[in-house]
């Protein structure tokens, strides 16, 4: 058989020190978790980083691969199967930003030099 449970009657009001010691417990509840994450991030804080560097490490290795094969590279070998005139296998290459730079730069150099050539051919020509 159960015992009896009594019967609770109104509750008392909490006296002022019994508010501040809850109070407190509950801070350091707080605290407790807290602590608790902080020890949680300190202990994976190592594999973090070690998944971030291999990233980072992965992320160049990709990015070298990439750079290294366009053509005017001087790091990279010559790949003389790709030049034996294979045509299975098109080869399309995005020019790189510094190429375009550099072509438009030499075309609006060349432009004056050509105009000024047509004009001195149409001078010796015309009043000879």
């Amino acid at each position: 058989m159960m015992p009896k449970r009594r019967k609770q009657g109104p509750q008392k009001p909490e006296s002022p020190l019994e508010a501040k010691m809850r109070e407190i417990a509950e801070r350091e509840a707080k605290n407790r978790a807290a602590m608790d994450e902080c020890n949680k991030v300190i202990k994976e804080a190592p594999q973090r980083a070690e998944k971030m560097a291999r990233a980072k490490r992965d992320e160049l290795i990709s990015r070298a691969a990439r750079t290294e094969a366009r053509r005017g590279n001087p790091a990279t070998l010559p790949d003389h199967w790709r030049l034996e005139g294979h045509t299975a296998a098109p080869s399309r290459y995005k020019r790189l930003r510094s190429e375009r730079r550099q072509g438009r730069l030499l075309f609006f150099a060349l432009l004056p030099v050509a105009v000024g050539l047509g004009y001195y051919v149409y001078y010796t020509i015309t009043h000879s």
